[in-house]
């Protein structure tokens, strides 16, 4: 249809002398190969993945394609039936952001100061931790691992572990900084 000739650039007559191998990315012919065979063969009713097709003019376009087989009276395979989606955007939005993840993670772990984001409901749980952090409370990614294990793991006094514990968790629920 016209919407496969706007994703691949072909017209609809040269897509019609084309084999889906031909406009699929050499780094993604195998695996939807071998999905397509695995419908072809019954062993799965249907696939979907996310690949590469490269446009007439030789650039690559990102798409979903969902992939049927469809079956005579006996079963046997008689033609195949695609939804292909353009998500070229998509990717690229995903790229921009794990390349500014990857930035951020950068500053984040090379700051002068320690860095945790953490939650606190109760328990302490860690998402993040700069190597200023763990030098900073004398501590180790491994015993930070497990939920809570932060306030036994820097404040060997329980006294003092219990009240600085005490004191964080109702500042964070009333939402009072100071």
């Amino acid at each position: 249809n016209q919407k496969m000739c706007d994703i691949t650039g072909y017209s609809s007559e040269e897509l019609l002398r084309l084999q889906i191998p031909e406009i699929t990315h050499p780094d993604d012919r195998e695996a939807d190969w071998e999905a397509f065979q695995r419908v072809v063969r019954g062993e799965a009713p249907a696939y979907r993945m996310e690949k590469r097709y490269l446009r007439k003019d030789g650039s690559e376009t990102w798409v979903n394609v969902n992939v049927t087989v469809i079956r005579d009276a006996a079963g046997r395979p008689v033609r195949s039936m695609a939804a292909i989606e353009d998500i070229s955007e998509r990717k690229r939005a995903e790229h921009a952001l794990s390349e500014s993840e990857a930035f951020t993670r950068v500053i984040l772990d090379n700051l002068p100061v320690g860095i945790a984001v953490n939650s606190v409901d109760p328990a302490v749980t860690f998402s993040y931790l700069n190597d200023n952090f763990l030098r900073f409370y004398r501590t180790s990614r491994e015993r930070l691992a497990g939920a809570d294990t932060f306030w036994g793991a820097v404040y060997e006094d329980p006294e003092l572990r219990e009240s600085t514990r005490r004191k964080v968790l109702d500042d964070c629920a009333s939402g009072d900084p100071d």
